[in-house]
């Protein structure tokens, strides 16, 4: 068994984890139970085998589906719940961010519950005190400050909470998808305080479904199903796995069946969103009711999207996602990663893709349209089936994508 003392300050260790819990019993075999000291029922595992080692200044994705154990693991490792066998040794003081309010009373003021959480963390009373106006400052919940937290939002539970787990300078940060909770402006905030963290050497843990912030915000990543690590390592190879395991799923249960309407994604108070997406052939304008229908290797297909953004914050990175019928993501472009930088004018912004000669070969396609901040890690905005087109193959050849290729004799 590894000593914590054999750790370094922001390591986590954990061998042969488990949780288990036992069955609902009806109360008669409940007090058979208390009487005898025997357990005559079963236990559920919710947790199995799961070895993990995370080095200080490392950061881990966590995904998975809903019930696969991602929320039980994350909360063993903040040390908020034991484990029912295994080990689990972290150095260094832990700022979690799990479910909402967790630890604190509902009749103390947003300030009482900070200063308690401050000190139940590790810290003196004095220096508790200290930084109460900067966790006040960060959550940024006005006068709901000197209020009972149970008056609170959900949104309100966030930034408090947030504002306390990252006060206390953490020497591992988990958060547990409550930051998906909240308006954006807090949102994007707290993604700049999680980067500044990272950059500062924090031990990060990310459980997301945004399987996107986990490539661009984690060096590594798990991927839990039904309570085991069924992959681990690098964070692109980890949610690669994890994608091609949801097409498989979605191959043996059938895709949903299109509907044609579009579907927005992103709080409702959003820094930026996309007022309008448009697609062109051969820079012809096409009717948004009829998907165009483009030749393979010969027409150009040009996405065009015109979004509005704050003032207050940069000009936001504009990605498009091009998928098949089953749902299989085939291409994307992001203008953050091909080195565009944009400048808008009073907040308003037009930016079009073009794929000139379309690669694609025969089929239905639809895009999705996205909005993110300047560093393309924070989703502002996602337009699912923002547009759908058709392409026709000229030729007899089966496949997605059309390669450059030559052909040479020797």
């Amino acid at each position: 068994m590894r000593s914590e003392s054999a750790l370094l300050r922001g390591q986590i260790h954990l061998s042969g984890i488990g949780k288990a819990y036992a069955d609902v019993v009806n109360p008669i075999h409940a007090l058979k139970e208390a009487l005898t000291r025997r357990a005559n029922h079963s236990q559920r595992w919710v947790l199995q085998g799961v070895d993990l080692d995370l080095p200080p200044g490392g950061s881990l994705g966590v995904i998975g589906a809903n019930g696969a154990g991602k929320s039980t693991l994350l909360q063993i490792m903040a040390g908020t719940l034991q484990p029912s066998a295994g080990t689990r040794v972290c150095d260094g003081k832990i700022g979690a961010l799990l479910e909402l309010g967790a630890g604190f009373n509902p009749e103390f003021t947003g300030e009482e519950n900070a200063r308690l959480a401050c000190v139940v963390m590790g810290m003196l009373p004095r220096d508790a005190e200290s930084v109460l106006p900067h966790i006040q400052a960060f959550a940024d919940i006005g006068p709901s400050w000197s209020r009972p937290v149970k008056t609170y939002s959900s949104g309100m539970f966030v930034r408090l909470a947030f504002a306390v787990s990252t006060a206390i300078e953490p020497d591992i940060l988990i958060i547990d998808e409550a930051l998906s909770v909240g308006d954006a402006a807090f949102s994007r905030k707290s993604f700049d305080r999680i980067m500044a963290l990272r950059e500062q050497g924090v031990t990060l843990v990310f459980c997301t479904h945004a399987l996107y912030q986990v490539e661009m915000l984690c060096d590594q990543a798990i991927w839990v199903d039904q309570g085991r690590i069924m992959a681990h390592g690098s964070a692109s190879s980890v949610v690669a796995r994890y994608n091609q395991h949801i097409q498989l799923s979605t191959q043996q249960t059938g895709p949903e069946p299109a509907s044609g309407q579009q579907r927005t994604i992103g709080a409702a108070d959003r820094l930026a969103r996309i007022s309008q997406v448009s697609l062109l052939v051969n820079n012809q304008s096409c009717s948004p009711q009829q998907p165009p229908d483009l030749r393979s290797g010969v027409d150009e297909l040009a996405v065009c999207i015109q979004a509005e953004h704050d003032p207050s914050v940069p000009p936001p990175t504009v990605a498009v996602l091009i998928s098949d019928a089953a749902g299989m993501h085939i291409t994307s472009c992001t203008s953050f990663h091909d080195g565009i930088t944009w400048h808008a004018t009073e907040g308003n912004l037009i930016a079009t893709v073009r794929l000139p000669h379309l690669p694609l070969m025969r089929g239905e396609f639809s895009v999705d349209v996205f909005l993110l901040c300047e560093k393309a890690i924070h989703v502002y905005e996602h337009v699912v089936n923002a547009a759908r087109f058709n392409v026709a193959a000229t030729g007899a050849e089966p496949g997605i994508v059309r390669l450059p290729h030559t052909w040479e004799q020797s």
